[in-house]
């Protein structure tokens, strides 16, 4: 601030910015409309009147003005008002828990750009999660929070699996980074040979009881100087489809087979966009009633779709005037969306 490197300050607000509306909000929409219960609407909701009052703070300095009226503008929203005086507390675990999912969450992001599915409401066909016997308490931990908190439509998979490593074929190896040599001197090549020619279950016994050194060869070395790789073992028949990917204690396997149950959902989501699109574009308000006609497509998912837009749906002509029309290509067929007010 002294020396007004405002594009610093500023570079860091768009990042948090970012996370608060990509994740922490995306994540809790459910709670926030009240959709869970009640209590998790007043819970999720006075976690983000902190957030952005605490941003408001950080903002003051240099943007007073829109402090301010960020400060304020929870003065018109009326559930605010019965819970402003909560405040927002996050046991250490927690914080582990979210920092955890929000590492996977970003893994799975590059991974799609990476493969060409940038698209989060292309579902993805299933999600590994492993880890080692060490870090079972953080799995469990995960499993639970993501199974009843974070994970939902966001995540965007058919399925997901939590695994501890003994049940699955994870492959070990590891290095010695050359900066080790002055360390161990006469005895470095004759490590980085032994560990390049250790079989993956020999490195995993050396591993087993956190013993902080093995012996390779006639030299004990240190497990933290070494840098340990585990991936898992991938049926060659389907390796084009599976990518693996690690995280700092997390390996997640990732099917990207798209199949035609995975192709539906997605027809769907696209669907469910385009809806929600021409509620915006005619100013309905949440409360209003609407009926959508569609045409018959084999791959609709009625369910879903009253479940996640609150419309009514049918196939017949109805004589209602017409609030607004949109088309929409779908399996490489336009079909007509027509919307109604009731």
């Amino acid at each position: 601030m002294e020396k007004y490197n405002f594009s610093n300050i500023v570079d860091m607000l768009r990042k948090f910015t970012d996370e608060f509306t990509c994740i922490y909000i995306q994540f809790n929409r459910d709670r926030m409309k009240g959709k869970e219960s009640e209590r998790e609407m007043y819970k999720s909701l006075s976690v983000m009147n902190y957030i952005v009052k605490t941003f408001a703070h950080f903002l003051a300095p240099f943007a007073p003005e829109t402090a301010q009226e960020i400060y304020n503008s929870d003065k018109d929203f009326v559930l605010l008002k019965s819970f402003n005086n909560l405040t927002y507390s996050a046991q250490g675990g927690n914080k582990t828990v979210m920092s955890d999912f929000i590492n996977i969450y970003e893994t799975l992001i590059n991974v799609r750009g990476k493969v060409g599915l940038s698209s989060l409401k292309m579902p993805l066909k299933n999600l590994t999660i492993i880890t080692d016997e060490s870090n079972r308490e953080r799995l469990l931990a995960l499993e639970y929070y993501m199974k009843n908190y974070f994970y939902g439509p966001n995540i965007n998979t058919n399925d997901i699996s939590f695994v501890i490593n003994d049940t699955m074929n994870l492959q070990y190896s590891a290095t010695i980074p050359n900066d080790k040599g002055k360390k161990y001197k006469k005895d470095f090549p004759k490590i980085k040979t032994i560990l390049e020619n250790l079989t993956s279950n020999e490195l995993k016994e050396l591993l087993i009881g956190g013993n902080p050194k093995i012996l390779l060869g006639d030299t004990y070395v240190d497990v933290s100087d070494l840098i340990v790789v585990k991936k898992i073992g991938i049926n060659k028949e389907n390796h084009d489809n599976i990518y693996t990917q690690e995280t700092d204690i997390f390996t997640l396997e990732i099917d990207l087979t798209q199949d035609e149950t995975t192709e539906n959902k997605y027809m769907n989501k696209l669907l469910l966009r385009e809806i929600q699109e021409m509620r915006k574009r005619s100013n309905v308000m949440p409360w209003n009633k609407i009926l959508v006609r569609l045409e018959k497509l084999d791959f609709i998912d009625l369910d879903f779709l009253i479940r996640e837009s609150g419309c009514s749906f049918i196939f017949d002509d109805v004589s209602i005037d017409l609030l607004c029309e949109s088309r929409l290509t779908l399996k490489n067929y336009i079909t007509k969306i027509l919307m109604y007010l009731i």
